[in-house]
């Protein structure tokens, strides 16, 4: 129920507008009605700078806001939404406020599991998880590509239609692709 409550929330602003036409032409038509709604004009830019992230993003609609997707909002996406310059100044300090739950969806985020358990726990360098953990993940058996197999393995799937299978290649070079099929109809 508290979860609900949340993403039901209504948002404080509308449409900006309806364009169609030629992409950089409807770009830049969208681009400034969301300026002229949005934009803040701030000079200079903050040794310490507080944001409150909210309880919802892109990625976690009927979901939950587990602890990597509060730093992808935060970190990807708020301290991004900025023109010219940052709002924090270089070696200054960026100060994020969120409930933060330990929690993780199982079937929606299932990797996200592993990796923050596993992978930050240890340690946050890019360069370290890549040379020490992204060979074991891209060759996982857990993502082999069968879905027979990796059904119900670690009983995070309840339904085998949700497993999609993850194809290797490039030998000795871990790179995985996913294939989602598309079904489209008309009305």
């Amino acid at each position: 129920m508290p979860r609900s409550l949340f993403q039901t929330q209504r948002a404080p602003y509308g449409i900006t507008g309806v364009h169609a036409g030629e992409v950089e032409a409807v770009h830049a038509a969208t681009t400034t009605n969301v300026y002229r709604q949005q934009l803040v004009p701030v000079d200079g830019q903050a040794d310490v700078l507080t944001m409150g992230l909210p309880y919802i993003c892109p990625y976690n609609v009927n979901s939950i806001m587990n602890p990597i997707l509060v730093m992808c909002l935060g970190l990807g996406y708020f301290f991004n939404l900025y023109r010219n310059k940052p709002l924090v100044r270089e070696g200054g300090v960026l100060i994020m406020s969120h409930p933060t739950p330990w929690e993780f969806h199982p079937v929606h985020h299932p990797s996200y599991i592993d990796f923050f358990e596993q992978v930050l726990a240890e340690t946050t360098d890019p360069a370290e998880i890549e040379a020490k953990f992204e060979e074991d993940f891209a060759t996982d058996p857990w993502f082999e590509g069968d879905p027979d197999k990796n059904y119900n393995k670690r009983s995070l799937v309840g339904n085998r239609e949700l497993v999609r299978p993850v194809k290797l290649f490039e030998e000795g070079k871990p790179h995985a692709e996913v294939s989602f099929d598309i079904c489209l109809e008309r009305a």
